[in-house]
Protein backbone atom coordinates (compact mmCIF):
# COMPACT_ATOMS: atom_id res chain seq x y z
CA UNK A 1 0.00 0.00 0.00
CA UNK A 2 1.17 3.55 -0.75
CA UNK A 3 1.65 6.27 1.91
CA UNK A 4 -1.60 7.85 0.69
CA UNK A 5 -3.35 4.53 1.32
CA UNK A 6 -1.88 4.36 4.81
CA UNK A 7 -3.22 7.82 5.60
CA UNK A 8 -6.69 7.03 4.27
CA UNK A 9 -6.92 4.09 6.66
CA UNK A 10 -5.65 6.22 9.55
CA UNK A 11 -8.10 9.06 8.83
CA UNK A 12 -10.98 6.57 8.57
CA UNK A 13 -10.00 5.20 11.99
CA UNK A 14 -9.72 8.64 13.62
CA UNK A 15 -12.84 10.08 11.95
CA UNK A 16 -12.88 12.88 9.40
CA UNK A 17 -14.29 15.42 11.87
CA UNK A 18 -11.42 15.28 14.38
CA UNK A 19 -8.92 18.14 14.31
CA UNK A 20 -5.27 17.24 13.67
CA UNK A 21 -4.16 18.94 16.86
CA UNK A 22 -6.58 16.73 18.80
CA UNK A 23 -4.82 13.51 17.73
CA UNK A 24 -2.63 12.21 20.57
CA UNK A 25 0.26 9.84 20.79
CA UNK A 26 -2.08 7.32 22.44
CA UNK A 27 -4.33 7.48 19.37
CA UNK A 28 -1.43 6.69 17.04
CA UNK A 29 -0.11 3.91 19.29
CA UNK A 30 -3.58 2.37 19.53
CA UNK A 31 -3.98 2.47 15.75
CA UNK A 32 -0.61 0.78 15.15
CA UNK A 33 -1.30 -1.79 17.86
CA UNK A 34 -4.60 -2.75 16.20
CA UNK A 35 -2.76 -3.40 12.94
CA UNK A 36 -0.67 -6.16 14.50
CA UNK A 37 -1.78 -9.57 13.38
CA UNK A 38 -3.70 -8.07 10.45
CA UNK A 39 -0.68 -6.95 8.40
CA UNK A 40 3.03 -7.74 8.46
CA UNK A 41 5.36 -5.97 10.86
CA UNK A 42 7.03 -4.32 7.87
CA UNK A 43 3.67 -2.85 6.84
CA UNK A 44 3.06 -1.57 10.39
CA UNK A 45 6.36 0.28 10.10
CA UNK A 46 5.22 1.73 6.78
CA UNK A 47 2.03 3.07 8.37
CA UNK A 48 4.03 4.65 11.17
CA UNK A 49 6.39 6.42 8.77
CA UNK A 50 3.51 7.73 6.66
CA UNK A 51 1.65 9.10 9.68
CA UNK A 52 4.80 10.69 11.13
CA UNK A 53 5.55 12.39 7.80
CA UNK A 54 1.99 13.71 7.53
CA UNK A 55 2.26 15.42 10.91
CA UNK A 56 5.73 16.75 10.08
CA UNK A 57 4.31 18.44 6.97
CA UNK A 58 1.54 19.94 9.11
CA UNK A 59 4.17 21.31 11.51
CA UNK A 60 6.21 22.76 8.64
CA UNK A 61 3.12 24.58 7.38
CA UNK A 62 2.33 25.99 10.79
CA UNK A 63 -0.77 23.91 11.56
CA UNK A 64 0.75 22.02 14.49
CA UNK A 65 3.45 22.46 17.09
CA UNK A 66 4.11 18.83 17.92
CA UNK A 67 4.09 15.47 16.20
CA UNK A 68 2.06 12.82 18.07
CA UNK A 69 3.72 10.04 16.05
CA UNK A 70 7.23 10.95 17.23
CA UNK A 71 8.87 8.75 19.87
CA UNK A 72 6.75 5.70 19.15
CA UNK A 73 8.85 2.55 18.83
CA UNK A 74 7.66 0.10 16.23
CA UNK A 75 9.00 -3.43 16.52
CA UNK A 76 11.22 -4.31 13.59
CA UNK A 77 10.47 -7.50 11.67
CA UNK A 78 12.76 -10.43 12.31
CA UNK A 79 14.85 -11.21 9.29
CA UNK A 80 15.19 -14.85 8.28
CA UNK A 81 18.53 -16.52 8.84
CA UNK A 82 20.66 -16.21 5.69
CA UNK A 83 20.91 -19.36 3.62
CA UNK A 84 24.50 -20.53 3.42
CA UNK A 85 25.96 -22.86 0.80
CA UNK A 86 27.23 -26.28 1.78
CA UNK A 87 30.81 -27.41 1.22
CA UNK A 88 29.64 -29.38 -1.79
CA UNK A 89 27.84 -26.36 -3.26
CA UNK A 90 30.93 -24.17 -2.80
CA UNK A 91 33.07 -26.85 -4.48
CA UNK A 92 30.64 -27.05 -7.40
CA UNK A 93 30.63 -23.27 -7.76
CA UNK A 94 34.42 -22.99 -7.78
CA UNK A 95 34.82 -25.81 -10.28
CA UNK A 96 32.38 -24.14 -12.65
CA UNK A 97 34.07 -20.75 -12.26
CA UNK A 98 37.52 -22.17 -12.83
CA UNK A 99 36.38 -23.70 -16.13
CA UNK A 100 33.89 -21.17 -17.45
CA UNK A 101 34.70 -17.85 -15.70
CA UNK A 102 38.46 -17.85 -15.01
CA UNK A 103 38.54 -14.07 -14.40
CA UNK A 104 35.83 -14.31 -11.77
CA UNK A 105 37.23 -17.42 -10.10
CA UNK A 106 40.08 -15.81 -8.05
CA UNK A 107 37.82 -12.97 -6.92
CA UNK A 108 35.26 -15.42 -5.54
CA UNK A 109 38.00 -17.48 -3.86
CA UNK A 110 39.20 -14.31 -2.13
CA UNK A 111 35.67 -13.45 -1.02
CA UNK A 112 35.13 -16.95 0.39
CA UNK A 113 38.35 -17.09 2.40
CA UNK A 114 38.36 -13.49 3.69
CA UNK A 115 34.70 -12.58 4.19
CA UNK A 116 35.52 -9.24 2.58
CA UNK A 117 33.20 -6.94 0.68
CA UNK A 118 33.50 -7.00 -3.10
CA UNK A 119 34.81 -3.44 -3.16
CA UNK A 120 37.56 -4.34 -0.68
CA UNK A 121 38.67 -7.25 -2.83
CA UNK A 122 38.61 -5.32 -6.11
CA UNK A 123 40.81 -2.58 -4.61
CA UNK A 124 43.27 -5.04 -3.05
CA UNK A 125 46.88 -4.13 -3.95
CA UNK A 126 49.98 -6.31 -4.17
CA UNK A 127 51.70 -4.19 -1.52
CA UNK A 128 49.19 -5.62 0.96
CA UNK A 129 49.78 -9.26 0.05
CA UNK A 130 52.69 -10.82 1.97
CA UNK A 131 53.47 -14.31 0.63
CA UNK A 132 56.46 -14.72 2.97
CA UNK A 133 54.30 -14.30 6.09
CA UNK A 134 51.23 -15.73 4.41
CA UNK A 135 49.25 -12.62 5.37
CA UNK A 136 46.86 -10.32 3.56
CA UNK A 137 45.73 -6.83 4.62
CA UNK A 138 42.30 -5.53 3.66
CA UNK A 139 41.53 -1.82 3.55
CA UNK A 140 38.00 -1.53 4.93
CA UNK A 141 36.63 1.83 3.86
CA UNK A 142 33.21 1.36 5.45
CA UNK A 143 34.70 1.21 8.95
CA UNK A 144 37.82 3.16 7.98
CA UNK A 145 40.48 0.71 9.12
CA UNK A 146 42.71 -2.13 7.93
CA UNK A 147 42.29 -5.80 8.72
CA UNK A 148 45.25 -8.19 8.55
CA UNK A 149 44.48 -11.89 8.28
CA UNK A 150 46.17 -15.17 7.49
CA UNK A 151 45.69 -16.46 3.96
CA UNK A 152 44.21 -19.96 3.77
CA UNK A 153 46.17 -22.31 1.52
CA UNK A 154 43.68 -22.22 -1.42
CA UNK A 155 43.70 -18.40 -1.37
CA UNK A 156 47.49 -18.25 -1.10
CA UNK A 157 47.86 -20.57 -4.09
CA UNK A 158 45.42 -18.63 -6.25
CA UNK A 159 46.95 -15.25 -5.52
CA UNK A 160 50.48 -16.60 -5.93
CA UNK A 161 49.63 -17.93 -9.40
CA UNK A 162 48.27 -14.51 -10.43
CA UNK A 163 51.33 -12.79 -8.96
CA UNK A 164 53.75 -15.01 -10.86
CA UNK A 165 51.83 -14.59 -14.11
CA UNK A 166 51.87 -10.80 -13.66
CA UNK A 167 55.67 -10.77 -13.25
CA UNK A 168 55.81 -10.61 -9.43
CA UNK A 169 54.72 -6.96 -9.12
CA UNK A 170 55.26 -5.06 -5.87
CA UNK A 171 52.50 -2.54 -6.42
CA UNK A 172 49.24 -2.12 -8.30
CA UNK A 173 45.87 -3.82 -8.18
CA UNK A 174 45.69 -7.58 -7.78
CA UNK A 175 42.55 -7.96 -9.88
CA UNK A 176 42.73 -5.97 -13.10
CA UNK A 177 40.13 -5.66 -15.82
CA UNK A 178 40.81 -6.10 -19.51
CA UNK A 179 42.00 -2.48 -19.80
CA UNK A 180 44.28 -2.76 -16.73
CA UNK A 181 41.77 -0.76 -14.68
CA UNK A 182 39.75 -1.70 -11.63
CA UNK A 183 37.04 -4.20 -12.49
CA UNK A 184 33.45 -3.03 -12.77
CA UNK A 185 31.45 -4.18 -9.75
CA UNK A 186 28.14 -4.19 -11.61
CA UNK A 187 29.56 -6.43 -14.34
CA UNK A 188 30.92 -8.75 -11.66
CA UNK A 189 27.49 -9.07 -10.04
CA UNK A 190 25.80 -9.78 -13.38
CA UNK A 191 28.41 -12.36 -14.35
CA UNK A 192 28.08 -14.10 -10.99
CA UNK A 193 24.27 -14.22 -11.24
CA UNK A 194 24.54 -15.93 -14.63
CA UNK A 195 26.89 -18.50 -13.11
CA UNK A 196 24.74 -19.38 -10.10
CA UNK A 197 21.66 -19.71 -12.30
CA UNK A 198 23.55 -22.09 -14.55
CA UNK A 199 24.46 -24.40 -11.65
CA UNK A 200 21.10 -24.21 -9.87
CA UNK A 201 22.13 -21.93 -7.00
CA UNK A 202 20.24 -18.81 -8.04
CA UNK A 203 19.69 -17.80 -4.39
CA UNK A 204 23.42 -17.34 -3.88
CA UNK A 205 25.00 -13.88 -4.17
CA UNK A 206 28.43 -12.36 -3.61
CA UNK A 207 27.45 -10.95 -0.20
CA UNK A 208 26.63 -14.44 1.08
CA UNK A 209 30.32 -15.18 1.54
CA UNK A 210 30.61 -12.55 4.29
CA UNK A 211 28.23 -14.63 6.40
CA UNK A 212 29.91 -17.87 5.36
CA UNK A 213 33.34 -16.67 6.48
Amino acid sequence: MTPAGHLKVFVARMGREIRMDAVTRVDVESFLHDLKGKVSQTTVGGYHRSIRRMFNVAIQRGFLERNPATGIRVEKPRLPEPRLPSVEEVRRLLEYLKTHRPLLYPVVVTLIFTGARLGEVLTLEWSRVDFTAGMLTLVRRKVNDTHRLTMAKPLNEVLYAIWMEAGMPKEGLVFLGKTDQIRNRHCMFLSFKRVVRAIGLSWLNLKTFRKLA
